[in-house]
């Protein structure tokens, strides 16, 4: 399936979303549960060091860490309206039915009564996107690059006037 760049401009607006999300959970997490956080982490590092083998209470704390994190951001992006209207948009591009899993909601790492072709198909959509979403990051929305050399004679010599040759090179990363 040929993968429109309409869609992975929706899909970089929900990544964006998801990491403006993010930002906020970290800007509004007391600095004493950062400062217990990190120094959980540097415990299990020294214990590491000494003897090789990772402390299983601290990997516990980690992931009941990460789950917590993991649950307030689901939480707030499902009361993001921004969020969940171009969710229900990539859907819709996406050519999504109603028994489809759609690539925003699924959890790897949890079954959530899908069935396995749905979960399967989902999971292919989502890591084709986020092989176009690569190659829209690396180039500007307009074909060329994003990082110019600005030493670099031919972007200098550049004046708009004709095509640029990066809007004409197909994706770096292989289908």
């Amino acid at each position: 399936m040929e993968i429109a760049p309409a869609v992975v401009r929706l899909y970089a607006r929900c990544a964006e979303i998801a990491c403006e999300v993010e930002q906020a959970i970290d800007d509004g997490e007391p600095v004493e549960e950062l400062l217990a956080r990190s120094g959980r982490l540097l415990r299990a590092a020294h214990s590491f060091l000494r003897t090789g083998e990772r402390d299983p209470a601290v990997e516990a704390a980690v992931e009941a860490d990460e789950a917590a994190r993991a649950g307030t951001a689901a939480a707030a992006l499902a009361q993001h309206r921004e969020y969940q209207w171009t969710k229900r948009e990539l859907g819709r591009l996406l050519g999504l039915g109603p028994e489809d899993v759609n690539p925003l909601s699924l959890d790897p790492e949890r079954e959530d009564g899908a069935d396995a072709a749905a979960r399967r198909r989902a999971i292919e959509l989502r890591a084709q996107l986020d092989k176009k979403l690569i190659c829209w990051f690396s180039r500007g929305p307009c074909g060329d690059f994003a990082v110019v050399d600005l030493d670099d004679a031919a972007a200098q010599s550049f004046t708009g006037d004709e095509t640029p040759p990066a809007a004409c090179d197909p994706c770096p990363i292989p289908s």
